[in-house]
């Protein structure tokens, strides 16, 4: 009999209960209504005819699906076997281990063809090629010729392995890395539901998995579960669920005083008491200690702290030591002198240790990656890990070993860009007006470029007028006609694809030598004149201006050009900025409107903000940034409006003074700004 979608989640629930459920129930739980749930149960007594069961109905009780137990486990198992899909003979083998391994009873093989539509014959030889699989693991596949075939091991062993081949589906996740772990919903929908062909996720017990997801969140600060790192946390979850779903089958792991005694006084084992409480009353279970000794050994074994003990600390720090130093020349010379790869493998090797110890899975979703991507630096890591082994009397795995190559790749890395730091490259970064867009580009680059590089915001104006020959590179969100210098076209928010084009085109240059460049002469009083009256000017002219919520872009521009006498053309200059794109910075909560005008006499900046607590129309916009140069603006006068601009994005401490309206502290902050540009652009 095949079933519905809907049919099958309803008899299911009920199958799994021994109580009426109420229409009510059903309904929530399809997400449907009592009238579509009567619906989809028209005749199906004649359908459970066939397991010897039938649909109880009783009013105010609800339903309940009635007979006996090994009748319901049948068809419960039937509906199971229907939920079975996969996508290649290989993720067939990763669920038929996974099937084994839940499986108590011998089970034929003509059981485990239906459940993947395929022959006897290729279940058998699935069976051959997945029984290594299992002897790795301590465990050993019983194979009998006309009863069946089924696992023998003990139980910390079947659970290990469990975990095993979940982690190794879950590495296939492509959501792994951008998921917000600590979010249930989309923990539970991005990682364990939605998850395509990774079907093995899908077939972990679903209620357990919620309810375990439900006490995290509700007791989130309680058991301090931002202190993991996804991948950590992630794991803890699945073991759990594994736990949980075993120890409801009667299925505990053997008591084992060595492992209690191993984690008894350590505050591990206090946060995995406080955890098994909750679990306890959620699920209405005893969690024995040996149970919680093993939670405690995975938080221990995820967390990320240094170790207390100083002379474990030492010894950590010598067998380190001698880890680096098998490393081949080149990179043991930059690895040697890195304090921020020691430090960092000072804490993440502590926890590698006890889930070394006590034979923990971990999964890297990066493994793949790594090892392709960095197959040298791989090889020599799981070189270096032989000295882990040795020291311990356990197997490093795969995914432990890329860990430990991010770690000396970031390392490696940081010592080429510190060499390539012993100069700045000269880029100009430019838009229309040379005070907008520049420079917000100009903070973005700047926040992932942070050494080894000197932007100076150019216009348009520049352009035309040949102001950037001091620059090597332009950087322009834009096309320029121009044949004498590199430009690297962006958009306009720097995504990851123009990161890194810009990196690769940054490294080129760190390698060659700097350009000498003929510095403008110019009398160094004038320009310090220059730079603070044009200051002073943009400081003096600072406005705060109220306007209603609802206003539009166009209104908002002609109540900023109401302000001044030359109306008409500060009005026309805003709309033609316009008309080449808004700049909203929607993640920051703020909005630009720039130009250069026509007639003004110097810079004016004026801050305009919403009479309630945002802009209506465009979100979570709370303050618009007003910025007006004269046509013929000098330089000086572009660069402080560029410097205030990019503030916003740079400093915390004038971004929160915007916020916050507050004028004085507004004027103080563009007070500072402005000396540090002065400082920076005349030449001392």
């Amino acid at each position: 009999m095949i079933y519905s979608p809907r049919l099958k989640k309803i008899l299911e629930y009920c199958l799994e209960r021994d109580e009426y459920v109420s229409v009510e129930t059903l309904a929530n739980l399809c997400k449907t209504s009592t009238r579509t749930i009567f619906r989809e149960l028209k005749d199906i007594d004649y359908e459970l005819k066939e397991y010897d069961l039938r649909l109880s109905s009783k009013q105010k009780a609800g339903l309940s699906v009635e007979g006996t137990k090994e009748q319901k486990d049948l068809l419960l198992k039937e509906l199971k076997v229907q939920e079975i899909a996969y996508l290649d003979k290989e993720e067939r083998r990763n669920m038929l281990i996974f099937e084994l391994l839940h499986s108590e009873d011998l089970e034929k093989l003509i059981h485990y063809a239906n459940m993947f539509q395929v022959s006897e014959a290729t279940i058998s030889n699935d069976l051959d090629i997945i029984d290594p699989w299992f002897q790795k693991r301590e465990l050993t596949l019983i194979r009998k010729p006309g009863f069946g075939v089924r696992l023998e091991g003990n139980e910390a062993d079947v659970r290990k392995a469990i975990t095993s081949i979940v982690q190794q589906s879950l590495q296939q996740n492509e959501h792994i890395q951008s998921v917000n772990f600590l979010d249930s919903g989309s923990l539970l929908h991005q990682i364990f539901i939605d998850t395509g062909s990774q079907s093995i996720l899908k077939l972990l017990d679903q209620d357990i998995l919620t309810r375990i997801l439900k006490v995290f969140e509700t007791y989130q600060h309680e058991l301090s579960l931002d202190r993991y790192a996804s991948v950590g946390y992630i794991g803890l979850i699945i073991h759990l669920v594994i736990a949980i779903d075993r120890i409801a089958k009667h299925e505990e792991i053997q008591e084992s005083s060595e492992v209690l005694e191993m984690v008894v006084h350590d505050p591990a084992y206090q946060q995995a008491e406080k955890m098994a409480h909750y679990l306890e009353i959620e699920f209405d279970i005893d969690i024995p200690e040996v149970e919680t000794a093993f939670i405690a050994l995975h938080i221990k074994g995820a967390k990320m702290t240094r170790p207390e003990d100083k002379e474990h600390a030492n010894h950590l720090k010598h067998l380190i030591m001698e880890m680096l130093m098998s490393f081949d020349e080149e990179e043991r010379a930059i690895l040697l002198q890195d304090e921020e790869l020691m430090k960092g493998l000072l804490t993440h090797m502590e926890p590698t240790i006890t889930r070394l110890k006590n034979d923990l899975p971990i999964y890297n979703p990066l493994k793949e990656t790594i090892q392709t991507m960095y197959h040298e630096l791989y090889l020599q890591t799981k070189r270096a890990c032989q000295l882990l082994e040795k020291e311990y009397d356990c197997i490093v795995s795969e995914d432990e070993i890329a860990f430990l190559t991010m770690h000396i790749g970031a390392s490696i890395e940081r010592g080429k860009q510190e060499r390539r730091y012993q100069r700045n490259i000269a880029c100009g970064v430019v838009c229309a007006s040379g005070i907008g867009v520049s420079a917000l580009l100009s903070a973005r680059i700047l926040k992932a470029v942070p050494h080894g590089i000197q932007l100076k915001t150019l216009s348009m104006e520049d352009i035309t007028t040949h102001q950037y020959q001091d620059q090597e590179l332009l950087i322009s969100t834009f096309d320029l006609d121009i044949k004498d210098i590199e430009v690297l076209r962006v958009t306009p928010l720097l995504n990851e694809e123009d990161m890194m084009h810009l990196m690769e085109r940054l490294k080129e240059l760190w390698d060659q030598p700097a350009k000498h460049f003929i510095k403008p002469k110019g009398s160094l009083l004038y320009m310090l004149k220059d730079a603070g009256h044009c200051a002073v000017e943009l400081l003096e002219s600072m406005e705060i201006i109220e306007v209603q919520d609802q206003m539009s872009i166009s209104d908002m521009i002609d109540k900023v050009a109401s302000c001044f006498p030359w109306e008409t053309q500060v009005k026309e200059a805003l709309m033609k900025r316009e008309e080449m794109g808004s700049v909203i910075m929607e993640d920051m909560g703020f909005m630009l409107l720039h130009a250069k005008v026509a007639d003004l006499n110097h810079a004016y900046m004026k801050v305009l903000y919403p009479k309630g607590s945002s802009f209506q129309t465009y979100g979570n916009i709370q303050f618009v940034m007003v910025m007006l140069l004269p046509q013929n603006a000098i330089q000086i006068q572009q660069q402080l409006c560029s410097s205030i601009n990019r503030a916003i994005i740079e400093q915390e401490a004038f971004y929160k003074a915007l916020a916050q309206r507050n004028v004085e502290t507004i004027k103080e902050q563009v007070q500072m700004i402005e000396e540090t540009t002065i400082r920076e652009w005349i030449p001392w």
